[in-house]
Parts: structure tokens; C-alpha cells; sequence
């Protein structure tokens, strides 16, 4: 399979917290279905406690950020083995696919998701992270130096240096993507902290003006958003990393 292809798939999640706390589960997926150079996206809400979770709660931390409460779990909440289900139907069974620190946090979720139903996760060998590619490169990392794309991820993903910003918000600052940012004042955002008000994103990324308008009316700190800025994120990575990555095997 090579890592970067025509067609692939891109997902998020959001949580009610961090992996290791009560609330570290899906409340919500996010998928972007990019084939024959036009986007698809779709996204569903997961209630954790619909399966017996009592110890789930959403921090006050993530709700803040993406605003999805227990009430709305409540009312529009799939079943997580549901979610799961149709997740992985999603991704389906051969192309690459693709997240923004997935390789340490959405792909350990999505496994940890799955063995609570007796489901199987998509293989390594289609992982992909935008994070870890542009972290790698930033710092000097090659993935030829690694003995399989995993590896270099991982190890990529766990470099720590000071004043190196990877976050989407950013990232859409910092690279020509064909998404931009904007402000309260409808200006493109400079700073990371600036609050996101709005977006224009270029024709060119393939996605119709349905699929964005979905995903405005969701909010632009939602998992569909996110997927739609790493969607981005993979045709820079394609168009200015590729080379880096000439026969590098996906898995040993």
C-alpha cells in the first residue's frame, strides 16, 4: 500500500476527556471518505454511558472546548458498539487512514473501543498522522532511518521541543492548506489562541458546499471540522513530504 494515495479516508474523535480519565471515550466521530478527488464526510454522537459506563463524564475542560454535554449524548447519542460498527464500516477493508495525533490517541482509542465489543480494529499497516509527518520533518526525523512507518510515527510523535506548535489551529496559520481561519472580525488568525469564528476553505480540496455547510452548523471546534483540516493537512504532507517517504515499508 503506498502512504500516500489518490483515495483515503481521514477520522476524529472527540472525547469527554483525556485517555486515562473517566470521561476518556468517544462522544462523537467524525469521518472524511476522500474518492475520486470529492469528500464525503459524515459524523454521529456516542453515548458511553448507553453501554453501562457509569464512571463516564465529560470533563468541563473538553466541553468547553467542543460543546457537546450530557444532554446532548442523552438525546442524539449512538450506542458505542453502534458507533464502532459503522466507523469501521467506514473505513472499510483497503485504503490508508488518516488522523492528526492518531498513532497516540485516536487509533489507541479506536482499538480500545473495539475489544469492548469483541470488534477488530483497522491494522497498523493503514495508519496514518499528519501530526507525525510534519513533526518529523520539522525536527529532522526520516522515516527511512525507521524500520516501518509506525515506528517513525511513534517516535516523531514523542520528540519534545520548545515553541514547536502542531495543532491544527495553527498549522492552517502557518501552511498553505486551502483552509483558513478566521476571526471574530473575519480576518485570517495569526495566533493559535485567537477563537475560531469562521473558515474559507478553497474548491480545490474537493469538498461540496453541502458537506461544508453540514459541518458549519455543527460548530468549527467538531470532530467533522477537524476532519476537514486534516484532509488538507494530507494534501500538503503529499504535495511537499512525499518524497521523503519513497519505500518505506507500512508495517516490518
Amino acid at each position: 500500500m503506498n502512504i500516500f494515495s489518490d483515495d483515503y479516508v481521514v477520522f476524529d474523535y472527540e472525547t469527554g476527556g483525556f485517555l486515562d480519565t473517566p470521561g476518556g471515550r468517544p462522544v462523537e466521530v467524525g469521518m472524511l471518505q476522500y474518492v475520486g478527488g470529492v469528500a464525503k464526510i459524515h459524523s454521529h454522537l456516542v453515548n458511553p454511558r448507553a453501554d453501562g459506563d457509569e464512571r463516564f463524564v465529560i470533563s468541563l475542560d473538553a466541553e468547553k472546548i467542543h460543546g457537546i454535554g450530557h444532554d446532548m449524548l442523552d438525546d442524539e447519542g449512538w450506542h458505542p458498539e453502534k458507533s464502532s460498527s459503522v466507523l469501521l464500516r467506514g473505513l472499510g477493508d483497503e485504503l490508508p487512514v488518516w488522523t492528526h495525533n492518531g498513532v497516540n490517541f485516536d487509533f489507541k482509542l479506536m482499538i480500545e473501543e473495539c475489544r469492548r465489543f469483541g470488534l477488530s480494529p483497522i491494522p497498523q499497516a493503514r495508519w496514518r498522522d499528519t501530526a507525525a509527518l510534519y513533526k518529523g520533518w520539522k525536527v529532522g526525523k526520516y522515516p527511512s532511518d525507521f524500520a516501518n512507518l509506525v515506528s517513525f510515527m511513534e517516535a516523531a510523535l514523542n520528540v519534545r521541543r520548545r515553541g514547536l506548535y502542531f495543532s491544527l489551529t495553527h498549522l492552517t496559520a502557518e501552511l498553505d492548506l486551502g483552509v483558513k481561519l478566521l476571526n471574530e472580525a473575519g480576518n485570517p488568525i495569526t495566533n493559535k489562541d485567537e477563537h475560531v469564528a469562521g473558515w474559507e476553505v478553497s474548491p480545490e480540496l474537493g469538498i461540496p458546499e453541502d458537506q461544508l455547510a453540514k459541518v458549519k452548523s455543527l460548530g468549527l471546534h467538531r470532530a467533522p471540522f477537524d476532519c476537514v483540516v486534516t484532509h488538507a493537512l494530507v494534501q500538503w504532507c503529499k504535495k511537499e513530504l512525499a518524497e521523503l517517504f519513497e519505500g518505506v515499508p507500512d508495517e516490518a
